[in-house]
């Protein structure tokens, strides 16, 4: 230690007088009296948190690296960081030092690299000063599939970042990694994985390269280790814009559910209807985030090997910002349009343009070539008294005849914008002055989709920012347009559609359910004794709405944790992890990766449990959540199913909604490490299709299960009906529960 903080610029006894520390040599070790010795709070502290991933394993060099490292987290606060900062000792520098003297003279050895970063290290020279960049980039030469391929195709800046000899960064990449880890892994050696992600977290410019296109983050994906790195603490200001880096499972969520739209589209037999999905979650719960990485999903697929691209075209629309328009069947329409544009490239673009006007055309060319008509009559009736013959009038009737067609082709135009639904006014006039207005709304809007040459999906946010009566407009708009949009494009003659057609349209609406139910209630406030038990009137009208509902999960502990510490830092922590961690992440992914049924997935995400890392955990477990929507696992998963069937209503909607419910719980309660008994998840299920006011009670008072149970009257008037209900009160002493309370009904609901 005294060596490496000398070659760090201190001058070690003046630091040993500054500290009252005298150097007199033990001559028996065994002498030492370590019980008599106080450690200070934070240095301990520190020492443990870098130690602790060594194990048993920690010899002297272990110990120094981790006294340097507490200097450089607990400045200010601890005595031995706040001595270093004072003396502007480079405690990085003394790092480096300590990591060239623990290799020896001979640096890094031949046998602890392989062939790949062996043959980088001879090609640039072990002795040649080089940037991190420029090992990196000599490393996409021989492994350009790194990353699902994407490590090829991004830029490497190699004249960026300091220089130090070839040998220097391979030590300090070596040093990244806890002794024995590589070797208990099964990378064995620093291969290419493990060199570019150290070379990432040692040099900035490396990793600001290697974050184009989360580059950096596929890599991770696919190596088994990840190199240590502890961010300084910091208190900056974060901003409250959607997320775009996945820290608490909303990726996952996006992935779960663009697999089912996709099997929708592609999958499944026609017909290949609208189907739409509320995304429910109070504000700040996480919808936008959601929506954003559900964007990027469905705009661009990864299609395995053999397998046909299965893209959409999102159209996302903030009603909330859109309010203000008023004309909400507009709203879409130009949304769409917009995207349909963007999509388009070249001599495409000008064909949608032209069919665009034309649809427009077609909405209202009885009145807009009426209007011409007048227009060009009065021209002619202008003309009439202009001679054009008359040699010293000649400039007067020029003048005339300009003035008279500026004003006619004028008249053109105002009709042009006024008639055709071409803006704002244009539609408010076309719904105030037509016939039928839905039906001409409606082909306007079937033919735009049709122009689309991607299934379309509509991301609608913040429409519980709206107010209620533009909430209840605007999702029977989307009712209209989006779900019935195919039925405008049949043929009237023989019912049958004109041209075979996309799949969908489709729609996703994320709002607080609560706020969307209230617009719905003080609408239509008059039919409220229409409801029915368990089911008020906003419940009958969200379930008329939408197909699927889904209530974002829970922030677990695991999640939370990751995302506190990410606000807290200038970038990720990634903690330090035993080898024997390593092996359990393997284990649990081999787990995921392997199970070809519900059960199987459950008991991979039990593994995972046991991951003390929050990411990885949260990584695995994600994946295994994806998986639920897959094919085989669905299929074996609604044979499982069938005993549940007598207990919904008996019509083919419930059955159907009652099996899409079901996997995206299972894949909500994975999430949040719920592994909840299928039998106990399916008779939850049931609670929420049926009984949906009872399932939010419950959800937010799971103790009125234990209250019931002991014959204590609930708070709720509609719920202390309900459980008076014989239906409900026969599927709550199902003996399927096994113990049903409050504690199981928490992890069936989602509840901390």
């Amino acid at each position: 230690m005294a060596e490496v903080m000398s070659r760090a610029g201190l001058d070690v006894p003046e630091f040993g007088r500054v500290l009252k520390i005298t150097s007199e040599p033990l001559v028996d070790r065994k002498q030492m009296d370590v019980q008599g010795i106080l450690i200070e709070p934070e240095l301990a502290d520190a020492l443990r948190h870098h130690l602790k991933v060594q194990g048993s394993e920690v010899n002297e060099v272990d110990l120094a690296d981790a006294l340097l490292q507490s200097a450089l987290t607990d400045t200010g606060v601890g005595r031995l960081g706040q001595r270093l900062h004072d003396l502007k000792v480079d405690v990085e520098r003394a790092r480096h030092e300590l990591s060239e003297l623990a290799a020896g003279s001979d640096g890094i050895r031949d046998d602890e690299l392989s062939r790949s970063v062996s043959s980088v290290r001879d090609s640039l020279g072990p002795t040649t000063p080089v940037t991190a960049g420029a090992i990196v980039k000599a490393l996409q030469v021989h492994h350009p599939g790194y990353g699902g391929g994407s490590f090829a195709s991004v830029e490497v800046h190699a004249d960026r970042g300091q220089r130090r000899t070839v040998d220097d960064w391979l030590v300090a990449v070596r040093q990244s990694y806890g002794p024995g880890v590589v070797q208990a892994s099964r990378h064995q050696v620093l291969d290419g994985y493990l060199t570019v992600l150290a070379l990432a977290e040692l040099e900035p410019a490396v990793a600001q390269d290697l974050d184009q296109n989360a580059v950096r983050i596929e890599i991770r994906r696919e190596s088994a280790l990840e190199p240590r790195h502890l961010a300084a603490y910091r208190t900056d200001w974060s901003t409250d814009s959607p997320a775009t880096k996945d820290l608490l499972g909303r990726e996952d969520l996006a992935v779960a559910l663009a697999e089912r739209v996709k099997r929708l589209a592609y999958d499944d037999p026609e017909p290949r209807e609208a189907f739409l999905v509320h995304i429910d979650g109070p504000w700040g719960a996480g919808k936008s985030s959601l929506f954003y990485f559900l964007q990027d999903k469905l705009r661009h697929d990864e299609p395995e090997q053999g397998k046909p691209k299965r893209e959409f075209l999102p159209v996302p629309i903030n009603a909330w910002r859109e309010q203000r328009v008023g004309v909400q069947w507009w709203t879409l329409l130009s949304a769409l349009q917009r995207e349909i544009a963007q999509d388009a490239t070249g001599w495409h673009h000008l064909w949608v343009w032209g069919r665009t006007f034309f649809d427009r055309f077609r909405a209202r060319w009885v009145p807009f070539v009426i209007a011409v008509l007048v227009l060009l009559g009065v021209m002619a009736a202008g003309l009439r008294g202009i001679d054009l013959t008359a040699g010293g009038k000649l400039a007067d009737s020029a003048l005339k005849l300009t003035s008279l067609a500026s004003v006619v082709f004028a008249g053109i135009v105002a009709a042009t914008r006024y008639l055709l639904p071409g803006s704002k006014k244009s539609a408010e006039s076309l719904t105030e002055n037509s016939e039928n207005p839905t039906r001409q709304v409606g082909r306007l809007f079937a033919r735009t989709l049709s122009r689309a040459r991607r299934p379309v999906v509509f991301l609608i946010d913040d429409l519980d920012r709206c107010d209620a009566k533009y909430v209840v407009e605007f999702l029977e708009v989307v009712q209209t347009l989006v779900k019935e949009a195919p039925a405008f494009l049949e043929d009237r003659s023989h019912g049958q559609p004109s041209k075979p057609r996309k799949p969908g349209p489709y729609g996703f609406v994320a709002a607080d359910g609560r706020w969307i139910r209230s617009s719905y209630e003080q609408q239509f406030a008059a039919f409220q004794a229409t409801t029915e038990p368990g089911r008020p009137l906003g419940y009958l009208f969200l379930e008329k709405v939408f197909q699927l509902h889904v209530l974002l999960p829970i922030v677990t502990p695991a999640a939370r944790e990751k995302y506190f510490t990410t606000l807290l830092t200038r970038g990720t922590i990634e903690p330090d992890t035993t080898a024997e961690q390593w092996k359990l992440i393997a284990s649990a992914q081999a787990a995921v990766d392997g199970a070809n049924s519900e059960q199987g997935l459950i008991s991979a995400g039990r593994i995972a449990q046991g991951i003390t890392d929050p990411g990885r955990r949260i990584e695995v477990l994600g994946r295994a959540a994806v998986r639920f929507s897959e094919r085989a696992i669905e299929n074996a998963t609604t044979h499982d199913l069938a005993p549940f069937v007598p207990l919904l209503d008996p019509n083919p909607r419930s059955m159907k909604l009652f099996v899409n419910t079901y996997g995206v719980l299972r894949s909500l309660r994975t999430l949040e490490e719920a592994f909840v008994p299928t039998e106990q998840l399916a008779l939850w299920t049931v609670i929420e299709i049926r009984w949906p006011q009872l399932a939010d009670h419950l959800r937010a008072h799971p103790s009125t299960i234990d209250d019931w149970k002991n014959n204590k009257n609930p708070l709720a008037v509609e719920v202390d009906q309900l459980l008076r209900d014989e239906a409900v009160t026969g599927l709550l002493r199902d003996p399927r529960w096994t113990n049903l309370n409050s504690t199981v009904i928490r992890a069936c609901a989602g509840v901390v």
